[in-house]
């Protein structure tokens, strides 16, 4: 796949390591998600506005409910 893609790749696993960290440390997961995709929607306001910020979000949504595993296998395929 593309280079971007494979970068987010590596992003992700190490997402995905510390959540797991937080989570045998006793984090609840519900927690854990509710302060990630905070700290990504403050990324996102801050870097692009309030306006884009909203309609990336919203395509993200659209896009889980359209491609649902499929979306997922992007980021469990290669490389891991």
């Amino acid at each position: 796949m593309t280079e971007a893609l494979d970068d987010a790749r590596g992003v992700y696993r190490q997402a995905e390591e510390w959540m797991g960290t937080l989570a045998t440390s006793g984090v609840e997961p519900r927690v854990i998600v509710v302060a990630v995709l905070q700290a990504a929607t403050d990324k996102l306001i801050v870097g692009n506005g309030v306006d884009p910020a909203a309609r990336y979000l919203r395509s993200m949504a659209d896009q889980v409910e359209k491609f649902g595993p499929a979306f997922l296998a992007a980021f469990h395929s290669e490389g891991r």
